[in-house]
C-alpha cells in the first residue's frame, strides 16, 4: 500500500517576479593601483612569482641602473650619519672662490688691541722645535692647516713669504667672560686643533701650552659676520674640509694684504675664538709670557683629561 503524503500547509508558493538588474558603474581606479586582474602582492603572492609581477621587462637593475638595488627589489639601508656625511653636505654648500672679493669695510674687521692674551699649543722637542711666537713656514699641510695660504702643491718651506700661526683667544667683540664659565674655553680650542680629525691626543715631552700677550694691535678679517654673508660662505669656512678652505685663504691674503690674519669660530664653539695669523703679524707677537707649561704637568694634565671627556678624545702620554 502506498504511503499517503500529508497535505501542504499554507498557501501555494508563487514565483517572485524577476527584477531588472542595474549595472554598477565602474569606479575610477586610483593612480598607481594594480588592475583587478593583476597578480596578488606581498606575502599573499605565490613564492615563485613574488617580486616578478610588477617588474618591467628590460629594466636594468643593480649598478647598471644607477642605484644599488639588491636582489628581490629591496634597497640597502641609508648610511649612518657621521662626521664624513655631514662634512660632505657642508662641502657642497661652500662656494668656490669668486673672481674678485668685495672691498673691505669697517664692519668686516675686528681690532685686537695690544696686550691681548693668546694661547697656543706648540712642540719644543722633536725634529722641528717651535717657539710660542714662531710661525710655520712649511705648508700647506693637507688635513691640518685650515687657513694655510701657502702656494698650492706639495708642502714646502716658503719662508719668509708665507707663514701661519694658529692661536686661541677670548672673543674680543664681547664682554669678558665670568670666571668659571663652562664650555668653549681657549683650552678646548687649542686641544681640538691638535687632535683634528683623530680621537687620540699624543702628549710628548716637548708638547707645551703657552699663554702670552701681543705687543701690538692686530687687524683681523672677521669670518663670522657681514663679510661671510656678503661672500655667501656663512659658517662653512670654519667647518668645510681644508682642501676647500685653503683656496679661500690664498685669495683673502692676495686681496687684503694689509690684514694680519683671520678670526673665525672654532668647531668647539663657546666664548673662545680662533685666529689664523699670517707673516705680517710677526712683529706684534713679542709680548710677555704669562704661562708656559708642558702638557703633561701634574697641574695641567687633569684639565686636559676633562676636556678630552667633554670633546670625545682620549689621551696618550708618550
Amino acid at each position: 500500500m502506498a504511503a499517503r503524503l500529508p497535505p501542504p500547509l499554507g498557501p501555494p508558493r508563487v514565483a517572485a517576479p524577476e527584477l531588472p538588474v542595474r549595472a554598477r558603474p565602474a569606479r575610477a581606479r586610483r593612480l598607481g593601483a594594480a588592475p583587478p586582474s593583476a597578480a596578488p602582492r606581498g606575502r599573499h603572492q605565490p613564492r615563485r612569482t613574488r617580486g616578478l609581477a610588477h617588474r618591467t621587462t628590460g629594466r636594468p637593475r643593480g649598478i647598471l641602473a644607477g642605484d644599488r638595488t639588491r636582489r628581490g627589489g629591496r634597497r640597502p639601508s641609508a648610511p649612518r650619519r657621521g662626521s664624513r656625511l655631514r662634512r660632505a653636505s657642508v662641502t657642497q654648500q661652500l662656494p668656490d672662490v669668486p673672481a674678485s672679493l668685495p672691498p673691505l669695510q669697517d664692519e668686516h674687521l675686528v681690532a685686537v688691541p695690544a696686550g691681548t692674551a693668546l694661547v697656543r699649543l706648540h712642540d719644543l722637542g722633536g725634529h722641528h722645535p717651535t717657539a710660542h711666537d714662531q710661525l710655520r713656514w712649511f705648508g700647506p699641510l693637507p688635513g691640518r692647516g685650515r687657513f694655510d695660504h701657502h702656494p698650492p702643491g706639495p708642502p714646502a718651506d716658503h719662508a719668509p713669504e708665507h707663514g701661519v700661526l694658529y692661536a686661541a683667544l677670548d672673543d674680543p667683540t664681547t664682554s669678558p667672560p665670568p670666571a668659571g664659565g663652562a664650555g668653549g674655553t681657549v683650552l678646548d680650542v687649542v686641544l681640538s686643533e691638535a687632535v683634528q680629525d683623530g680621537d687620540v691626543l699624543a702628549i710628548t715631552d716637548g708638547l707645551t701650552l703657552t699663554v702670552w700677550r701681543t705687543s701690538g694691535d692686530l687687524r683681523l678679517l672677521d669670518l663670522r659676520g657681514p663679510w661671510a654673508q656678503r661672500t655667501r660662505t656663512g659658517a662653512h669656512l670654519s667647518t668645510a674640509p681644508h682642501d676647500r678652505t685653503q683656496p679661500w685663504a690664498r685669495a683673502i691674503r692676495r686681496r687684503y694684504p694689509q690684514l694680519h690674519g683671520l678670526l673665525y669660530t672654532p668647531a668647539t664653539g663657546g666664548r673662545a675664538v680662533a685666529a689664523a695669523l699670517n707673516e705680517t703679524s710677526s712683529p706684534h707677537l713679542g709680548g710677555q709670557i704669562e704661562l708656559s707649561r708642558p702638557l703633561h704637568h701634574p697641574q695641567l694634565l687633569p684639565l686636559v683629561g676633562e676636556v678630552g671627556q667633554r670633546l670625545g678624545f682620549s689621551i696618550e702620554v708618550v
